[in-house]
Order: structure tokens, then C-alpha cells, then sequence
């Protein structure tokens, strides 16, 4: 994505400092953010807290690198969310968080301000006992779409899982089935993962690295129902 892959970018470093603050659980808590570690990236970075039912989740924090100059969110309904902008089209994905989900990147194109923008953002749930999501922090960065440049990149919107994990169901493109399967994520052991297809039972061993790469192959559905 023309130079949103680098890992010194905003995103890949909130990550990495998502997976830090985790430790030995699943989730960090919003307690465990250290807003000093993210410097000048806070700006760029928004913290949710999540409601039921979810259009009644609130702001906490909103960078104002994601606002129109001079306006403040913090405090605020999501509803209150500035239509056009990027801001917005990030929260269009908080549904993936309830009841349960794991950290979401989203590529592509978008509008922001007024204006055509490319951007990588993330969304990384956070929770105060380690499982249970109650907020989401997000970041972002972005860039005017140059005119003529729709055509050359790759400007749909890319949603990626970024952690596989034990009870996610995938769709997986396999030719020696003729076209995709779903299958459900039994066991992750280091870089290798066993997944159950849903209709035969039969096992697949794969690589979850290739799984959170290739879209093109691999497809997040959603958690598995639990009880």
C-alpha cells in the first residue's frame, strides 16, 4: 500500500504496544495504556468505551489528528462522529467486537473532510479483566489520494484479523474442494494452527502468518458461538 507497510508506521507501533501491554492475557485493560510510550502517535489514536447496545458507546479520547481543527470529542456519544470522515468509517467496524473479537487492521480508501484519503488504520479491544471487551482503541494514519492513483493502487477497503486464535471460523479457498470451505480454529500452537471444517470434520493444518497475509485465500468470519 505504497508505503503503509513499513513497520516504523503509527499503526505498527500502537500494535506492538497493544501486545506488550497484554502480558499473559488475552486483552490489556484501558488502565494499562501508557499514553506517555505513544508520544506524538496519542494524537492520531481514539478510545471508545463500548455500551449496550453499541450506538450508545461513548468516546473517551479523540486524537485530533482525526478531527476537524479545533473540535473535541472526548466525552462524547459516537453518534456525535463528524459524517465524512475517518474517524467515522473506522467505527463502522465496532460490531466486530461484540460479543467477542480480536485486533482489526482496515486499508483503503476513504473520505476525510471532504477530501479523498489512503490510510491504514487499527482496532484493538481492550478489557478490564483481560476477556471481556469493554473499549476499543484505534489509530490511524493517512494521506491525500493523488489524482490518477484509484487506478494504480489498491484503494478497496482491506479488513484483516491480525491474532488467530482457538474458536474463530474462517472461509478457506481450497481447489481440492473446488472453491472455499468454512472451517473452525481448534488449536494454535506457534506457527501452526489446526482448523476443523464445519460440513466433513476434516482437519487443516495451516499457517496462521499465511492466514492474516492472504485475504485472497483466507477469510475471517466471526467467532464461534459459546454455551
Amino acid at each position: 500500500m505504497d508505503g503503509f507497510a513499513n513497520e516504523q508506521r503509527l499503526v505498527y507501533r500502537v500494535y506492538r504496544h497493544w501486545t506488550t501491554w497484554s502480558a499473559a492475557r488475552r486483552f490489556p485493560s484501558k488502565d494499562d495504556i501508557d499514553v506517555s510510550l505513544l508520544g506524538d502517535d496519542a494524537e492520531s489514536c481514539v478510545l471508545v468505551q463500548l455500551a449496550a447496545p453499541l450506538d450508545q458507546s461513548a468516546f473517551v479520547a479523540v486524537g485530533e489528528n482525526l478531527l476537524p481543527r479545533g473540535d473535541s470529542l472526548d466525552g462524547s456519544p459516537i453518534a456525535a462522529c463528524p459524517k465524512g470522515t475517518l474517524l467515522g468509517t473506522m467505527l463502522k467496524y465496532l460490531p466486530r467486537f461484540r460479543p467477542d473479537g480480536g485486533p482489526l487492521s482496515i486499508a483503503g480508501s476513504a473520505t476525510h473532510l471532504g477530501e479523498p484519503v489512503l490510510f491504514r488504520g487499527i482496532l484493538l479491544p481492550l478489557a478490564d479483566d483481560g476477556a471481556s471487551i469493554d473499549h476499543i482503541l484505534g489509530a490511524a494514519n493517512f494521506r491525500a489520494l493523488r489524482r490518477g492513483e484509484e487506478k494504480l493502487l489498491r484503494t478497496r477497503l482491506e479488513v484483516l484479523m491480525l491474532r488467530v486464535e482457538p474458536g474463530q471460523i474462517w472461509d478457506v479457498y481450497s481447489p481440492m474442494s473446488g472453491g472455499w470451505v468454512q472451517a473452525k480454529v481448534a488449536v494454535v500452537d506457534g506457527d501452526q494452527a489446526k482448523l476443523r471444517q464445519t460440513e466433513t470434520m476434516q482437519t487443516l493444518s495451516l499457517k496462521p502468518s499465511e492466514m492474516m497475509r492472504h485475504p485472497e485465500r483466507f477469510r475471517f468470519v466471526s467467532y464461534a458461538e459459546t454455551g
